[in-house]
């Protein structure tokens, strides 16, 4: 019976977030901008969080300590999401999403680099072979029709997860806190930031244009946010972190049917073959992965 919830609640995440190009783009069309878009999202995710926290009766208190390092995980957080909504406008949804889940990879790459993780075969064969999905991702068609800036602004964006990542794993003080706890303060330190940037270096938070924008940004709080968290944590208590983490390949694939279905979007033989091998490189690089990991939202 667990087992089975846990790979219910693994799907559930996974689809989820694969789910954001089907509520970010329509709000994005209509004209609103990508920092409002956001900004929003953030802002309605730490509401309901916190509504949720305060029926649960769950503590907000954290301790000054704590601090520096949620400001540096929210910054993390809001680099991976502001750049995969911008690598949209370059790649469209499916190539973007699967470049941004490069960010296991990524992972690995960066404990590798900065915390001493012992290199093995399985993780350098992922590297390479990710490495080789990339090209093949550039290159679709012809290797002019395609924005290789879309493609370093996508693989930023995984590279923003992937540090949110790795401070949570290697902190011990965050790993204590509380799921719902740390995702109600990335989401709303985050979104401060957001909204200085935004009055700052652009013309504020745009008001929002119809009751459809409204639907789909209390959607994608909703949806994308909030429930792909929670149905994570759940997955991982019932199945552990690294079939979890597997089940989270339906992600990507996720993002290209709704690219394909709802948008209109191409699917050339070159990225179909380069996003399986991204796929496959991801699914190496979990399995062949010997060490504990412990996610923190």
């Amino acid at each position: 019976m667990s087992m089975f919830k846990g790979v219910a609640n693994g799907l559930a995440s996974s689809i989820s977030f694969g789910l954001i190009p089907l509520f970010t783009l329509p709000v994005l069309a209509g004209g609103m901008s990508m920092d409002s878009l956001i900004c929003y999202r953030f802002s309605l995710a730490a509401l309901f969080i916190a509504i949720l926290m305060i029926i649960r009766k769950e503590s907000f208190k954290v301790s000054k300590s704590d601090i520096p390092l949620l400001v540096l995980v929210a910054i993390f957080y809001d680099i991976s999401s502001m750049f995969l909504l911008w690598a949209y406008d370059f790649l469209g949804s499916g190539l973007a999403t699967i470049l941004h889940f490069t960010y296991p990879i990524l992972t690995t790459i960066i404990m590798m680099a900065f915390f001493k993780e012992k290199a093995s075969f399985p993780k350098i064969l992922a590297i390479l072979m990710a490495v080789a999905g990339v090209v093949l991702l550039s290159i679709q068609k012809g290797g002019g029709d395609i924005s290789i800036a879309g493609v370093a602004v996508a693989v930023f964006s995984g590279l923003g997860y992937a540090s949110y990542m790795v401070s949570i794993n290697v902190s011990a003080k965050l790993q204590k806190l509380k799921g719902l706890k740390l995702t109600f303060y990335v989401f709303l330190i985050g979104d401060l930031f957001l909204i200085i940037n935004s009055y700052a270096f652009g013309t504020g938070i745009e008001p929002l244009n119809s009751g459809y924008d409204i639907l789909n940004l209390l959607l994608l709080a909703f949806v994308c946010t909030i429930l792909s968290n929670q149905t994570l944590i759940v997955s991982i208590k019932n199945i552990g972190s690294v079939r979890a983490s597997v089940l989270g390949a339906m992600e990507p694939v996720t993002a290209v049917i709704v690219g394909l279905l709802v948008f209109n979007e191409s699917l050339t033989w070159k990225s179909a073959i380069g996003m399986l091998v991204i796929l496959a490189a991801v699914v190496i690089i979990i399995m062949g992965g010997r060490r504990k990991e412990k996610i923190g939202v």
